[in-house]
């Protein structure tokens, strides 16, 4: 089965789950959020009209550079080791070793590349993207993602997860951070600006909200007013 038909596979038990927690207690859920590559669950949640929002776990810099990359494929246009993303010169010059396997066999066709050339414009039909990124340190990618599907695109800090991590590997990073080299100066001067730049951006004090704060409420807030117009439509009030 390729990724068009599994596509179409999980849209319809979605459909099908939706429908089951819009009709369980009455009341329609707030919104629901969804995986990237689950967009069609915006079609599911307009439907039943609640509102939708796609989650990435990625920074908005890396996704802007991968929607790129499979939408135009410019290594596949160029003989040269680097090149630019015809839409996304900002990102500066990409090298032939950072493409992905998958991307170096993309072509008109390869069922994947037809996959994505179908599914990313469907992301604009969304109504909102939330990004796990900070506005202040991704900015490139945040601007390059709304300027391309159109919707509100809110960076929002995830609180992270369990991993694993190799000893060798913890080892020879604390090293290079802890040692008193100038690389290794310069990278702890570059955390502790980063490490203030995210415990700013989640800041939330009666005076002071950090941006990724304000993002979650520019997304609650979106979310209850299309709710609230929902109700007045189906009760035949005005909303104003």
């Amino acid at each position: 089965m390729d990724s068009s038909a599994c596509a179409k596979v999980d849209q319809g038990h979605g459909t099908s789950l939706c429908a089951k927690v819009d009709q369980g207690n009455g009341e329609k859920p707030l919104c629901v959020i969804s995986d990237l590559f689950f967009g069609w669950a915006a079609d599911v949640a307009h439907e039943l009209g609640i509102f939708h929002a796609i989650f990435s776990s990625d920074g908005g810099f890396g996704m802007a550079c991968y929607y790129s990359m499979w939408l135009n494929l410019p290594h596949k246009h160029t003989e040269n080791v680097e090149f630019l993303l015809p839409d996304f010169p900002e990102a500066g010059k990409l090298h032939v070793s950072q493409v992905s396997p998958a991307m170096h066999q993309a072509g008109e066709h390869d069922s994947m590349t037809k996959f994505f050339w179908e599914y990313f414009p469907t992301l604009a039909n969304s109504d909102m993207l939330l990004i796990n990124t900070v506005e202040k340190i991704d900015k490139i990618g945040l601007m390059y993602l709304r300027r391309k599907l159109g919707i509100p695109v809110l960076a929002i800090v995830a609180r992270g997860t369990n991993f694993d991590v190799r000893q060798e590997n913890i080892m020879e990073k604390m090293e290079l951070v802890m040692g008193e080299s100038e690389k290794g100066k310069e990278l702890r001067r570059k955390a502790c600006e980063i490490k203030e730049i995210i415990r700013d951006a989640t800041r939330d004090e009666e005076t002071y909200k950090g941006s990724s704060v304000k993002a979650m409420e520019e997304f609650f807030n979106a979310a209850r007013d299309m709710m609230r117009s929902a109700l007045c439509v189906k009760t035949g009030e005005s909303d104003l």
